[in-house]
């Protein structure tokens, strides 16, 4: 016998630049991102150092070329492991990760993290304050039941 479950996954719909052919769907109160963004910020860190190991050797054509595409492969798997889900994608499209997109240096990857993080920081608060409320409702329920029982003892 099959059986099915249908649970919500939290999921909020965001859109790249206000473009809805460019969305992509982020579980905001999944407290993970930040374990998994502080994963991933070493791991990147580790990746902007072997791209300067690389440049440093001074390669050039087929092997710069090819260390540059690992390098942007990485970028985007780390992107999609922090957000749990395909985004990289959509988020960049065929540009590179690496695309400077701003006069002062700052990648695509850079940026779209930057608009990321407060939109998680702040659901995060959200999801605080309303988990106080929450155990202040549930309290008064059992502190009543809990009256209930001590009475009829």
């Amino acid at each position: 016998m099959e059986q099915s479950m249908n649970i919500t996954n939290g999921k909020t719909e965001i859109h790249i630049n206000g473009d809805p052919n460019k969305t992509i769907w982020i579980n905001l109160n999944d407290s993970g991102i930040i374990t998994r963004a502080n994963k991933a910020q070493k791991d990147l860190r580790q990746l902007a150092d072997s791209l300067q190991a690389v440049s440093d050797k001074g390669l050039q054509g087929d092997a710069f070329f090819d260390a540059l595409e690992k390098a942007e492969k990485e970028a985007r798997d780390a992107l999609d492991y922090v957000c749990d889900a395909k985004v990289a994608d959509v988020v960049f499209g065929l540009s590179s990760p690496f695309a400077i997109v701003r006069e002062d240096g700052t990648t695509y990857f850079e940026a779209f993290v930057e608009a990321l993080m407060p939109m998680v920081g702040n659901q995060q608060k959200a999801l605080h304050q309303a988990a106080q409320e929450s155990k202040q409702r549930v309290a008064k329920h059992i502190n009543k039941y809990a009256r209930d029982r001590e009475d009829a003892e």
